[in-house]
């Protein structure tokens, strides 16, 4: 099995310092960095522009540009999804629509204090809080006995887990960085916040002071994804070589939120059943007739020497998605199974120098890989002693194997022994192959006394040259077997059989236990096997000739007996037409003498041919009508050729159209 699990799994790291300055910022990987407090993701890498514009121009060498050059930027970032996100944006800042409100402490004139010390703002918190910077101002500053502080006490001194900020401490330039916030008071700025003095200020979006300040790209939420703690497979292979397939992955979740969990899973046969614990839903992603393993220098046969490299083995897998959830705090197991029948883990190699088949011994177990996980294990149930088995070769490191009775044992428990892909096996003795028989029942079920009788089908998996048994069972319970082979399509037909006795016969196809390939039959067909009446044919009428619908096909009231769409058939017709001598085909049509003068036999048949017409004419002394059906009538006893004496029974097939 390949697997492919849709998550970043970084463990995530708290970050945290002595001062405990910014213990509200998690390392969520890959170049993310999320604040718990505030709910938001910070990019890691401050001043991304400087190195990646995303195709947008009108950005300086140091990664500084004008406002509305930050706004396309972050449209190019979210058009390139980047990191897997499109909902990148600038930083916040609260605007209450005041002139130099913001770091006001409703005591000092607002002048003085204007933009410093600010933590209601995305960035002011990060500055202040997160990293526990301090800014030019103090908080009590009032232009006189508390002055602004010296440089060099001041400014970006702490950059946590941030890296590439515009200017490298001790700077004595701002570090302006803009805000996607537009000021209320006025239209034509946007706040931005300098990362050396620390406060806020307007800075001109119009273009006509040329601000030039640095973009930092946040999103709302966590990426946190959850931890894979542990994979545990088991293959069960059966006695019949079917097997059963399940695999177990456990997740951690250190999130401060409910986290998804999505695994992509090959299996390994078109149309298993699979069945699922705890995962939320899963879809059916399509059939891949073309997947394949390939064995080369990297697989680690235990005898390099017995097997050429490279193998390769086609498979014809089906895709799934596999979507759950875990909660925040939560250890959670996800189950996938699904049993397959023999042959589905063993398959042939299309490497001609190395002509390996399912028969020789050979096998497989395809797919355990799952890098992700440090801690995995993987038990195979074999059907039989161990002793058996040899095993070939694996794809891992540093993994150890155990046999333990009838199970092999492979556990990892470290980083540094990852089982990858797939384990390969050899029997000492072939394995025993499931089979199947299909046989192809005659159409439309009937067949002519005396007439051989056509019978074909196949077997699963296409082998040659096995023996088929077919058996036929006549209706008093007469069996004759015949023994026939298949071709190398695993085809095989008889027509050697000839039927003798009328009714309904029962045909069965039994593939006996061949080497190494296990007992089936077929579904049993049946067959009715008729006969005609001589000199003649009997007739029905179309209303009255449905399967098991009881009909009068011969006496002196059959006008009666019997409905016609076309009319009622003239009194003088009772039953029988001798032109032609043998039914006429379907869509054809007969004539005869009126009343006994038709010529009736003496016996009939105890499953007969009797022809279904829709109307019967008179004219002269001569009688006529339409073949619409011909139809299988069972008999019943009674019937004389003299018209008192009626001809009665039951449809039981259809012959044609």
């Amino acid at each position: 099995m390949k697997f492919v699990v849709s998550l970043v799994l970084a463990t995530a790291m708290i970050l945290t310092l002595s001062t405990g300055s910014w213990a509200t910022l998690f390392d969520r990987g890959g170049g993310m960095i999320y604040d718990d407090v505030l709910n938001i993701t910070w990019l890691q890498d401050a001043n991304l522009a400087a190195t990646n514009t995303f195709g947008v121009g009108g950005i300086n060498a140091d990664g500084t540009m004008s406002w509305n050059t930050a706004q396309a930027w972050i449209a190019a970032m979210n058009t390139a999804n980047y990191l897997g996100f499109s909902d990148w944006r600038l930083p916040t800042t609260p605007d209450a629509g005041g002139p130099f409100v913001f770091g006001w402490d409703g005591i000092q004139p607002y002048s003085y204090n204007y933009g410093y010390n600010m933590t209601t703002s995305e960035m002011g918190y990060m500055f202040y809080v997160n990293l526990g910077n301090v800014g030019l101002r103090p908080t009590n500053y009032n232009g006189g006995s508390v002055p602004d502080r010296s440089p060099g006490t001041f400014g970006l001194a702490n950059v946590g887990p941030f890296q590439n900020f515009g200017q490298p401490f001790p700077t004595t330039l701002a570090i302006p960085y803009w805000s996607g916030t537009q000021s209320v008071n006025q239209p034509t700025a946007a706040w931005y916040f300098d990362f050396y003095y620390g406060n806020l200020g307007p800075g001109d979006i119009t273009g006509t002071l040329n601000n030039q300040f640095y973009a930092w790209a946040v999103r709302a939420g966590d990426v946190c994804n959850p931890v894979p703690v542990e994979r545990d497979t088991t293959y069960t292979i059966n006695s019949d070589a079917s097997f059963t397939y399940t695999a177990d992955y456990t997740y951690r979740n250190d999130c401060s939120e409910a986290e998804p969990v999505v695994i992509g899973f090959s299996v390994l046969f078109h149309g298993a059943t699979v069945t699922t614990n705890n995962f939320d839903s899963f879809t059916f992603d399509g059939e891949d007739p073309g997947y394949f393993n390939e064995y080369g220098a990297d697989f680690d046969f235990v005898d390099p020497q017995e097997v050429p490299r490279p193998i390769t083995v086609n498979y014809d897998a089906d895709g799934y998605t596999f979507t759950g959830h875990i909660d925040p705090g939560e250890t959670k197991k996800f189950t996938i199974s699904y049993s397959g029948p023999a042959g589905v883990w063993s398959k042939k190699s299309i490497n001609p120098a190395f002509p390996w088949t399912d028969q020789t011994g050979w096998w497989e177990l395809i797919g355990d890989g799952h890098a992700d996980f440090d801690n995995f294990k993987v038990t195979v149930n074999l059907p039989s002693n161990t002793a058996t088995y040899k095993v070939m070769g694996y794809d891992l490191l540093a993994v150890p194997l155990s046999i333990v009775g009838n199970q092999f044992i492979f556990i990892s428990n470290t980083a540094g022994g990852k089982l990858d892909e797939d384990i390969l096996f050899k029997t000492t003795e072939p394995l025993p192959v499931a089979t199947s028989v299909s046989l192809n029942c005659l159409a439309p079920g009937v067949t002519l006394v005396n007439t051989p009788l056509q019978i074909s089908g196949t077997i699963s998996p296409a082998v040659g040259s096995l023996s088929v048994l077919i058996d036929y069972t006549s209706p008093t319970g007469i069996k004759t077997t015949n023994t026939v082979l298949t071709d190398g399509a695993g085809s095989f037909s008889d027509n050697t059989f000839t039927p003798t006795e009328l009714g309904p016969w029962t045909i069965l196809a039994r593939l006996p236990a061949q080497g190494f390939y296990l007992p089936s039959q077929s579904a049993p067909c049946s067959v009715i096997v008729y006969a005609r009446s001589s000199g003649g044919s009997f007739v029905i009428g179309d209303g009255s000739a449905a399967v098991g619908q009881k009909v009068s096909f011969w006496g002196a009231q059959w006008w009666k007996a019997n409905i016609l769409s076309g009319g009622a058939a003239p009194a003088s017709f009772k039953g029988f037409e001798n032109m032609p001598a043998t039914p006429p085909p379907c869509g054809g049509t007969w004539s005869t003498d009126p009343g006994n003068s038709s010529g009736p036999p003496s016996s009939i048949p105890s499953y007969m041919a009797v022809i279904v017409s829709s109307a019967v004419t008179k004219h002269g002394s001569m009688i006529s009508g339409n073949t619409q059906e011909l139809v299988v009538v069972k008999t019943n006893p009674g019937y004389a050729p003299n018209p008192g004496h009626a001809g009665t029974g039951t449809v039981v097939a259809v012959i044609c159209p």
